[in-house]
């Protein structure tokens, strides 16, 4: 089949470029979309000279093994010479015959590439920098939630300390009597009574010994004698 084959006739409308390649790398067939691509009148025979050098070792050494194995390759970007010496940047769709040995490409030019190329390097710099933004929020709620924590934990202890020094009841080191709220020294049991502090009565051990003997009484009797005075 020639590379200007009835089969690639056939598919002259189409809006891409087409040719079908065999596994040695003979052109089998081309589109009009494709020979005006390249600018060759009859189409190339041969693949390699379809392609740049960078792009030719880019297809034996990765591209033509992947194919083999996977069957289709979609996306592929590579670059095409055209006639006067030129690069035409295209993607790739590839689909292979594997029991006719050889594989149909479909040839899409990659048009304001430059401007493509520019518009992703700029996204990706925004994405970059508003990672680095929320990176640097991060690490800053982090610093204030420590400071936080500090905080409270600082506010804590000060609260355990006022409550330690409100308990702090001053005592008469002779008659034993408190300072009340008004500066009125009396009884800790009035200062209780008048602070709403419940009391029940009972005996220590050292007075239930001592009383009990003044009275004559047996220690283990339940009933507690009324104190003197």
């Amino acid at each position: 089949m020639s590379a200007t084959s009835p089969a690639g006739t056939e598919l002259d409308a189409v809006p891409c470029g087409w040719l079908r390649v065999a596994d040695d790398g003979r052109i089998l067939a081309t589109n009009a979309t494709l020979r005006a691509l390249t600018g060759a009148a009859a189409g190339p025979t041969q693949i390699e000279t379809l392609l740049t050098p960078a792009s030719r070792i880019y297809y034996q050494v990765s591209l033509f093994p992947s194919l083999r194995l996977t069957g289709a390759m979609d996306e592929i970007y590579l670059t095409l010479r055209h006639a006067d010496g030129g690069e035409i940047p295209v993607l790739l769709n590839m689909r292979r015959r594997a029991d006719e040995g050889c594989s149909d490409w479909a040839v899409v030019r990659i048009e304001q590439r430059g401007r493509w190329e520019a518009e992703l390097l700029h996204a990706k710099r925004i994405a970059e920098d508003e990672s680095r933004a929320s990176a640097r929020k991060s690490e800053e709620l982090s610093a204030a939630k420590q400071e936080l924590e500090s905080t409270l934990a600082e506010l804590k202890e000060s609260n355990w300390m006022l409550r330690k020094a409100a308990e702090v009841l001053p005592t008469c080191m002779y008659c034993h009597r408190v300072k009340g709220d008004r500066a009125q020294w009396q009884s800790a049991i009035e200062y209780l009574k008048t602070n709403a502090i419940f009391l029940s009565h009972g005996c220590c051990p050292d007075c239930t010994a001592r009383f009990f003997a003044d009275f004559g009484l047996d220690p283990d009797d339940k009933k507690i004698p009324t104190p003197p005075g």
